[in-house]
């Protein structure tokens, strides 16, 4: 890539012509690489170099690790490319599709100086005040100036960002100057990529130039799965309370940097990061409401210990006495929390729901609970809804705090702002004030602009309120003051919830009050610690204690471990006359002779009767019936009777019998609601109608049949209708799933008449007989058909059995379509991979191949001639037309000796082995998923035991089982899981059989987290494990189950194992073992290639072990001239 030279120059004999780079570039092979030469010889004959070498702009280094967990990586150096050649050169320009509205136009490009023009055209409607751009060189700039604009640097030295004002009206065009210096090494330097941003007002534009220098300061430009150039540099660090562990030190930073060779120095990976610190404290659970109290955000030292309080006075579910916990931080950033977890901080406890107040009796709420810590509504200082209901939905706000007094009396006043809107002129609110803390009006004062009244409650925690709002206005906010006073260091009464009434005149509000005093129990949650409920019997009523002694009034409190004190139990209360008899649903329409309100003696009754029209649903004539009191208090229970409407009087839905032939004319819309004195009339469908039986004992048929409804809901003259009896065919049956349509024209058949049956469509035949047409069914007297026990199949095709199995060594691949005139075509050869097909009645028929394998071919017993392709057809009588296939013996030829180097296999070492024994554990090579696979090559047993299925498994050094492979050949099925990813198994078909052969290829992909599995030749399956695991570091294999192995090791993707028929493999001991059933033996088994492509085994395959020695130095009994040591040359033959 030199200057050209000029076709019509000559060169002397014996002269050399120096070849350089083009514009500065380098070799690929040799960074520091000048030139090459060529030398003119005589003849015009040109000596030129082995390797001309390629030139290039820069190298690429990849495969970089993402930054660590926690830490960061930042590209510091995007990286350099020598003599790059600028898009746009020549002064035309160049737009980059990140930034349409902005094309570059190179100036000048020399000399460690380079100038470009930005023209910059705004296409659109709306004026452009500022544009901010992101440029990347092709090199490291030493300067960038941008005369009118302001310039700034990243974290990259290759990328800068571009701050200019433009001003651009509509479809204006502008241009920004750029100047750049840079290393003149670099030859010419160019804009690799350019972002750009635009806005179009003052308020947009600074918003905008926040975020993008935020962005441009913070950004990393880090992406590990990109590939980087030359020179460039990535930062790595472990985050805060964290460094890189060296060897001798911790490192806050490590660098990594792109050589020309393509690799990053000093490695592609970081030491691991170690804590040095806790860099946070641990969270409680959440809504375990603890905060911590002497942290500073600052990372903590090891050792170092933090409080946790409840939040704003809360108290710990567990111990309303305990004031906090405590957590330690421990090296590694672990944390020593509570045990056994977390307490929990709470506002209050709580109770279950007290018992409910006695029928007809009340609760006197004597504190409605007590809150601590809790967050007062409106404490923002900002109005907000009052907890509660009524009044037009009442705002709060706290308005101010203050102090009053020294200590011991010192206190403290929260005032608070209540709105209220009022809807007409002169009302009145009451309300029902709730506190989290004992409350009184010497604590708590009320002013407003009208009248009010504040008093206390039977509840120590609740006051009651009247105000008078605006009397002028409608619609008028109202303000209301409440200054709340505690103790300074005591807990804030807190407005908590309010319950609200709104009254025309003042003296309505009693009213309410009253009514409130009465609903309290179902209105108030009264199950907070603290809660003191008072109960009372209602009239007539107190509480019993035993049997003489009775009491007017029973207290409960919730107490802080959610029980009631003293007890849960109310004691009943005791009656002394009868009240409320039993009311009747509304349903029944029934009218009581009980005023509401008055007591009724016992022994007394009173009279229930049907309201006025109504008359009990059993009796017409019936007047009432009553219910008695009796003298402990109780009702005797009436059995509700029904009072209906006479016009309401129905009868239940008359018999359907549409499902037996019938029909009827009765409107399915009266459904549950037939009127009495409906008439129905019933007669039959199509070919049927009714027969009713004659009091001379024979039968008639009729037409119709006539049912009333009567008073009594029952229908007349019978609640059945008779039979519907078949006196002509209808509808002969078409049989499911068969194909067949009868030739029916639709009308009714009489007995004997027949009724063709044919397929039902064009390219069907029936299944027994592929030449008949059709089939006849006749009309029985029953109105039946007389069908066939089994009705003929239509078929478009029939099916043969399982074809011959493929041959030993070969390989099947076969769909499993065994359709009619199905050929099947068996394939000798190994590349034939192209689908054929073959037309037969029009229809198109997959031809499927069977393979001898890659050494073998057929072999015609007749002519002894060898080929590849053999046909078989299904025929309609579900037979192939060839049951059992020629031999396939192995084909010597074919087979190929590739040398032990060229296969990368080693006969017997630690990572490969021929025909080993089953179960096999192998050692896994370092090189797997680094350009090596797993190559195996064997044969499934004729049978195998479904508990021990052929099976290849990937173990790493935590005895994780990363892969795990099982053949199924009953299904011809591959299933593959992984411990890393349980709850997952994926499957797929291969071609795998009992007794035949197979070779499997398997290669792990660490850069896309994922197993290919190749299977005789054809991808069976990509196996994905969880992006988010570390690197994987593989220990071993382990081969089980009913399987024989030729051969298994790691070895290159598409390496051939084979050897040729008659090698010999040797296995030896290793060095200074010996046999251990004969020591003096030269310690290696020889093996043999067969014929028929297996290896000669022994019979068992013999230990080696390690000579035991004695203090003589004998090795039993054998003197070797060492004292207590083995001396080398001693055991001659062993390798």
């Amino acid at each position: 890539m030199g200057e050209p030279v000029d076709v019509n120059t000559t060169f002397l004999f014996h002269t050399n012509i120096s070849y350089n780079c083009f514009n500065g570039r380098k070799f690929v092979q040799d960074f520091h690489q000048a030139q090459v030469q060529a030398r003119c010889l005589p003849g015009n004959i040109w000596l030129v170099p082995d390797d001309w070498g390629q030139c290039d702009e820069t190298v690429t280094c990849s495969g970089l690790e993402p930054a660590p967990t926690g830490g960061n990586a930042i590209v510091i150096k995007h990286g350099s490319r020598f003599g790059p050649i600028c898009d746009g050169s020549g002064h035309s320009r160049e737009q980059l599709s990140a930034c349409p509205k902005v094309s570059i136009e190179p100036m000048t490009n020399a000399n460690g100086r380079a100038k470009f023009n930005l023209i910059f055209n705004n296409s659109e409607v709306m004026v452009v005040k500022n544009v901010f751009i992101t440029c990347r060189f092709t090199s490291a700039p030493l300067k960038v100036k941008l005369p009118l604009g302001r310039v700034i640097a990243t974290r990259s030295a290759n990328v800068f960002g571009l701050d200019q004002k433009v001003n651009l009206g509509p479809y204006d065009i502008t241009s920004l100057h750029l100047e750049v210096e840079f290393d003149p090494a670099y030859t010419s330097i160019c804009i690799e990529s350019l972002e750009c941003q635009t806005c179009n007002s003052g308020y947009s534009c600074l918003a905008l130039q926040d975020e993008y220098l935020g962005n441009l300061s913070q950004t990393t430009f880090f992406d590990p799965t990109q590939e980087y150039q030359y020179e460039a540099q990535i930062a790595y660090d472990c985050g805060l309370g964290r460094a890189f562990n060296l060897t001798h030190h911790l490192l806050d930073t490590q660098t990594l940097t792109c050589q020309w060779d393509g690799k990053w120095v000093p490695s592609t990976s970081v030491d691991n990061c170690v804590w040095t610190q806790c860099l946070k404290p641990p969270l409680p659970r959440n809504g375990s409401n603890l905060e911590v109290v002497n942290w500073d955000g600052q990372p903590i030292e090891f050792h170092a210990e933090l409080e946790y309080r409840c939040q704003g006075g809360a108290k710990f579910q567990d111990d309303f006495h305990q004031n906090s916990v405590r957590a330690t931080c421990r090296p590694e950033n672990i944390w020593e929390i509570p045990k056994p977890e977390w307490p929990q901080c709470v506002e209050t406890k709580f109770c279950p729901h007290p018992p409910s107040p006695p029928v007809n009796g009340k609760i006197l709420i004597r504190n409605n609970g007590l809150l601590f810590g809790h967050v007062c509504q409106g404490s923002n200082r900002s109005f907000v809804p009052m907890i509660g209901s009524g009044c037009n939905n009442p705002e709060i706000r706290l308005r101010s705090t203050y102090e009053q007094g020294y200590f011991p009396n010192k206190r403290i006043y929260y005032s608070y702002d209540i709105k209220v809107r009022s809807v007409k002129p002169g009302e009145w609110i009451a309300s029902w004030l709730i506190f989290s803390q004992p409350v009184s009006t010497s604590s708590v004062k009320i002013s407003s602009q009208f009248a009010n009244q504040l008093n206390e409650t039977s509840s120590q925690n609740m006051l009651y309120l009247e105000v008078e709002l605006s009397p002028y206005a409608s619609n008028a906010d109202n303000l209301i003051v409440i200054i709340i006073s505690s103790e300074f260091d005591a807990q804030v009464p807190c407005l908590i919830s309010h319950t609200c009434s709104v009254c025309e005149q003042k003296a309505e509000c009693s009213l309410k009050e009253r009514q409130f005093q009465e609903d309290l129990y179902d209105q108030q949650s009264l199950t907070k610690y603290g809660t003191l409920l008072e109960y009372e019997c209602g009239l007539g009523k107190a509480f019993k204690v035993d049997n003489v002694s009775t009491i007017p009034s029973q207290f409960i409190e919730c107490q802080w471990n959610g029980t009631w004190s003293p007890t849960n139990q109310i004691y009943p209360c005791h009656w002394v006359a009868c009240i409320d008899p039993p009311k009747p649903l509304t349903r029944y329409n029934l009218v009581v002779d009980y005023v509401e309100g008055s007591v009724v003696d016992f022994g007394d009754s009173v009279h229930y009767r049907c309201r006025e029209g109504f008359y009990f649903a059993e009796d017409f004539y019936l007047d009432n019936f009553t219910s008695i009191c009796y003298s402990n208090g109780t009702w005797s229970s009436p059995k509700w009777k029904d009072c209906l409407d006479p016009l309401t009087r129905y009868c239940p839905d008359p018999p359907d019998t549409s499902k037996k032939g019938g029909k009827s004319d009765w409107n399915p819309v009266l459904a549950g609601r037939t009127p009495f004195n409906t008439v129905v009339k019933y007669s039959c469908q199509t070919a049927r109608k009714l027969q009713r039986n004659l009091s001379n004992g024979t039968t008639e048929l009729y037409e119709e049949q006539h049912l009333r409804c009567e008073w009594n809901q029952t229908w007349s003259p019978s609640s059945q209708v008779d039979e519907c009896i078949w006196y002509q065919c209808l509808d002969p049956p078409t049989p499911s799933g068969r194909d067949l349509i009868p030739l029916w024209n639709g009308y009714p058949l009489e007995f004997n008449e027949t009724v063709e049956y044919v397929c039902a469509h064009e390219g069907l035949w029936f299944e027994n007989d592929y030449d008949q047409q059709s089939f006849d069914v006749k009309c029985l007297k029953d109105g039946s058909f007389d069908q066939p026990e089994e009705w003929p199949y239509c078929v478009r095709t029939v099916f043969c059995g399982t074809p011959p199995s493929k041959p030993r060594g070969g390989t099947w691949i076969w769909n499993g379509e065994t359709s009619y005139g199905t050929e099947i075509e068996y394939d000798s050869t190994k590349y034939k991979n192209s689908t054929k097909y073959r037309s037969l009645n029009g229809k198109f028929i997959l031809f499927e191949r069977y393979t001898c394998g890659q050494y073998a071919q057929f072999l015609d017993p007749t002519t002894n001639a060898s080929y590849d392709v053999t046909r078989l057809q299904c025929l309609w009588s579900k037979k192939w037309s060839q049951e059992t296939l020629d031999h396939c013996p192995p084909e010597w030829t074919k087979l190929k000796y590739v040398p032990h180097l060229s296969l990368r296999l080693p006969i017997q070492s630690e990572h490969a082995s021929y025909a080993p024994s089953i179960p096999l554990v192998l050692k896994a090579a370092q090189e797997f998923g680094k350009g090596q696979a797993l190559l195996v090559d064997g044969f499934i047993l004729d049978q195998v035991d479904q508990n021990h299925l052929p099976t290849i498994k990937f173990i790493d050094f935590n005895d994780t089982v990363v892969l795990n492979i099982e053949l199924e050949p009953s299904y011809a099925k591959m299933f593959i899981h992984s411990d890393l990813r349980p709850t997952t198994e994926a499957q797929t078909s291969v071609v795998v059989d009992y007794g035949k052969p197979f070779f499997m290829n398997v290669e792990y992909v660490p850069s896309q987290f994922h197993f290919r599995i190749e299977f005789n030749g054809e991808l069976a399956h990509v196996f994905n494990l969880p992006d988010d695991i570390p690197d994987l570091e593989f220990q071993e294999i382990r081969a089980q189950g009913d399987q024989s192995i030729t051969f298994i090791g790691f070895a290159p993707p598409g390496t051939n194992p084979a050897v040729p028929v008659g090698t010999e493999l040797w296995f030896r001991c290793p060095e200074f073992h010996v046999f251990s059933h004969d020591w003096y033996h030269n310690p290696q088994v020889r093996i043999t290639c067969q014929e028929n492509g297996l290896f000669s085994l022994p019979e068992t395959w013999p230990e080696c072990v390690y000579p035991a020695t004695t203090e003589s130095g004998r090795i039993d009994g054998v003197s070797n001239g060492c004292n207590g040591t083995l001396c080398g040359g001693i055991f001659p033959g062993v390798v």
